[in-house]
C-alpha cells in the first residue's frame, strides 16, 4: 500500500544547492522524466540534488549508474541509489525497470 502522507526533506546550503527526499515516487514533467530516468532505465525517483558546479566534471548529461550512498561534496548523508545528472540537478532512482529496489 502507498503511504499517503510523504515525508520531505528540504536542505538548503546557501548557493550550493537544494536536497529534496521523498518516500513516494517524485513526479515530473514527462520530457525531463524521459531524460532523467534514461529512456524509463530507472524507476521509482528518490531524491534530486541541485548542484550546478558538477557540469565542468560531468556535462550536461550522464548516467552514473548506482551509487553506495553518503556523504557528497557538502551533503552529509544522501541515499543510495541509481544517479542521473542533468543540469543542474541529480535524479537519484531508487531502482532500474523491473527491479525491485536500490541493491
Amino acid at each position: 500500500m502507498k503511504r499517503l502522507i510523504a515525508l520531505s526533506l528540504v536542505l538548503l546550503f546557501g548557493v550550493s544547492g537544494c536536497v529534496t527526499f521523498e518516500f513516494k515516487e517524485m513526479q515530473l514533467e514527462p520530457e525531463l522524466k524521459k531524460q532523467a530516468s534514461v529512456d524509463g532505465k530507472y524507476e521509482v525517483l528518490i531524491g534530486v540534488v541541485e548542484y550546478p558546479e558538477d557540469k565542468a566534471d560531468y556535462g550536461e548529461f550522464h548516467d552514473y549508474g548506482y551509487w553506495p550512498g553518503g556523504p557528497y561534496k557538502e551533503f552529509p548523508n544522501l541515499p543510495k541509489g541509481y544517479w542521473v545528472y542533468v543540469y543542474p540537478k541529480w535524479y537519484i532512482w531508487n531502482s532500474t525497470a523491473g527491479a525491485a529496489q536500490a541493491e
